[in-house]
């Protein structure tokens, strides 16, 4: 089933399943960050005459949720980018020395 919903790419009607949930009606979106799947939101129990309303929100939260989690996920690298980027310049200015050797005058090392 959840293949099934990626692959719509959008909220799809269901009776749910789940701890708690089992056969209840509701809409379950994916979270996709473009082609990528990075989860799943329901909505349980929705007044019938607002399900117009619950298939929108449910689709603006996916998207909020997708967008919060690319955020972190690039909060988290870019420490590491920053590091790799030292590394490069680095390498390319030559600045890098073995443990224990003493910079040359002037010149500095990340290490």
């Amino acid at each position: 089933m959840l293949q099934e919903v990626v692959r719509a790419g959008r909220p799809t009607r269901s009776a749910l399943s789940g701890p708690g949930v089992d056969g209840r009606p509701g809409f379950i979106t994916p979270v996709l960050a473009g082609r990528e799947n990075l989860g799943y939101l329901s909505i349980i129990d929705h007044p019938q005459h607002l399900e117009e309303l619950a298939m929108v929100a449910i689709e603006h939260a996916a998207t909020v949720i997708a967008l919060e989690m690319i955020k972190s996920s690039a909060r988290s690298r870019k420490p590491r980018t920053g590091c790799a980027a030292s590394l490069v310049d680095d390498l390319l200015t030559r600045h890098l020395r073995r443990p224990g050797e003493r910079p040359a005058p002037g010149a500095t090392s990340a290490l």
